[in-house]
Formats: C-alpha cells, sequence, structure tokens
C-alpha cells in the first residue's frame, strides 16, 4: 500500500469515535474473519462489543471497545470503563477457555497498558496502532476497496495504488530494453483497430475502448503523465521489447493475452491488479507502443 492511501485511511480512522469507532472496528473484524465474527446491538449488556466465534461454534474471543472523542483518553475513565467490561465479563463469560481483548481508538501505552495487564492478564491488546497494522500489512485489494468505500474514500487512492505496484513491477520486470525513440503521435483509434485486429474483433475491441476502457484511461493517463520521465521511458521500452516477444504472431487479440499472461504471471488470480495491467496494456496499444501504426 502506498504512502498516500495509508495517510488518507489513517486519517479517517483517527476520526472516528464512540460508537463509529466500534462499527469500523467490527467492519475491520469482519473482513480479517468474515462470518466467524458476531456483532452485538451498541445497547447490549454483555461487557463485550463483538465477538469471534471458532469454526465449531463456540467464542474464542470478547472485544470490550473504549473510544472517547479526544486526542488522550481520561486515564481514570480509561480504567472505570476496562473495569466495568471485564467485571461483567467475567459474569456473563466466566471461561477459562474465552479471551477478553480490550480495544481503544487511542495508543495504549505506560500506566494504561500496565493497568490492563494487572486487570486481566489479556493475551491480546488492540489499539490505534495494532488496528492500523491490521489493515495496512493484512488487507489485500478487495479489503482495500471495501474498507475505502465503508470510510467514503475516494476511489481514486485505491486506483494509484495498484497502479504504482503495476508499475514498479513492470519496471522491475528481467526483459531487455530497447532505445528506440517512442514518441509517435497516436493514430485515430478506429484505425488502429482495424489495422490490427482480425474484423471479427473490430466491433467487440470498439465497444471496449468506448465503454470499458474510457472510464479509467484518464485516471492512468493523469498517472503516467505524473511519472518522471526515465520511469516513462523504461515503462515504453518494457511494453515494446514484449511485444517483439511475440510479434511473430498473427493473431493480435492472442498477442495481447500473451503480453498480459507475461507480465501480469504472478498475479493472474487477483483481478483488480489484472484490470489495470489490461488497461495500461491498450494504453500502449492507444499511443503506438506496441502494434501496427496505421499511419506508417
Amino acid at each position: 500500500m502506498n504512502n498516500t492511501l495509508k495517510a488518507v485511511i489513517d486519517a479517517k480512522i483517527i476520526g472516528k469515535f464512540g460508537t463509529d469507532f466500534q462499527h469500523l472496528f467490527q467492519f475491520v473484524l469482519k473482513q480479517k474473519y468474515g462470518n466467524l465474527i458476531q456483532t452485538l446491538a451498541d445497547s447490549s449488556d454483555l461487557g463485550a462489543d463483538c465477538i469471534l466465534k471458532r469454526n465449531d461454534g463456540s467464542v474464542e474471543k470478547i472485544y470490550a471497545v473504549y473510544a472517547p472523542e479526544s486526542t488522550k483518553y481520561n486515564l481514570s475513565l480509561f480504567k472505570t470503563k476496562f473495569t466495568d467490561d471485564y467485571n461483567t465479563f467475567k459474569k456473563k463469560w466466566g471461561s477459562h477457555e474465552i479471551q477478553w481483548v480490550p480495544v481503544c481508538n487511542r495508543k495504549i501505552t505506560g500506566e494504561a497498558f500496565q493497568f490492563l495487564t494487572n486487570l486481566a492478564h489479556p493475551r491480546e491488546i488492540y489499539d490505534i496502532k495494532k488496528i492500523k497494522d491490521l489493515i495496512f500489512e493484512t488487507f489485500d485489494y478487495s479489503q482495500i476497496i471495501k474498507l475505502t468505500k465503508y470510510l467514503d474514500i475516494d476511489s481514486k487512492f485505491v486506483d494509484y495504488n495498484v497502479l504504482d505496484i503495476i508499475i514498479s513491477d513492470i519496471i522491475s520486470f528481467k526483459i531487455n530494453i530497447s532505445n528506440d525513440d517512442f514518441n509517435q503521435i497516436p493514430p485515430k483509434l478506429m484505425d488502429k483497430i482495424k489495422e490490427n485486429f482480425e474484423e471479427t474483433y473490430w466491433e467487440a475491441k470498439t465497444k471496449y475502448f468506448k465503454q470499458e476502457y474510457f472510464n479509467s484511461i484518464y485516471i492512468f493517463k493523469d498517472y503516467f503523465e505524473k511519472l518522471n520521465s526515465n520511469d516513462q521511458r523504461v515503462l515504453k521500452s518494457k511494453f515494446q521489447s514484449t511485444y517483439e516477444k511475440y510479434i511473430k504472431n498473427p493473431n493480435f487479440d492472442t498477442l495481447i493475452r500473451n503480453i498480459l499472461n507475461l507480465l501480469g504471471q504472478s498475479h493472474l488470480n487477483d483481478d483488480y491488479y489484472m484490470y489495470w495491467l489490461k488497461i495500461i496494456i491498450h494504453y500502449m496499444f492507444e499511443i503506438c507502443i506496441i502494434g501496427r501504426d496505421p499511419t506508417k
């Protein structure tokens, strides 16, 4: 995950408190554990805000959330809240097989950490740092997309994040770099399609470029233009060299798929990654880095 997306998610999480933070934490756990997480009503008096169950249906962990609005919690209120929750937990769930997990929307250090340790000897404590680590270090693309939608974050931050990864992968891809000059003016797209694809593909390719492709191409075009000139040159060279590897294939649609499979070989099951790689490949096609140029 790139630093920009991390910063945006970070700011959204820090701004959550009370039941909003509680619901966010429940959402994050559901992404990690799926249906094994059971949420409880905000008004429940069970000393818990959500439950993690084992596969056999028994309860494994009880999460108790404290999310004050202030940037720093009041230690006295912190102690009172978790003491009450832990006492309720013992009364309602008193079993050595069930873990009690305290959760806070602020960083837990020093006296607060020691208090929780003395109170319940919890095997696990979730503070704001651990929650962010869970997201940033373990969430995959689909989980990040769901989280950004939940937090109402502009989707372009997620798109730019995967483009960062794809471009880095392509630039580091082991293939010979040519020194050709790629500064060419693209021809009309329809002429390019007719020049490269068999007639049976014209209608489908035209529909693709008009509908799906142009919904995303402006995002990548903006991204590409912000790359430094050397990265742009290397990226174009990688595609030109990859194209030359398959240029003898008479079917251009198969050639495109071969390039897609070669450059995306370690991400073939990642639909989000492969979608954007396909957009990039067709962008290179449009600007004449790959494919025959009908103007020449």
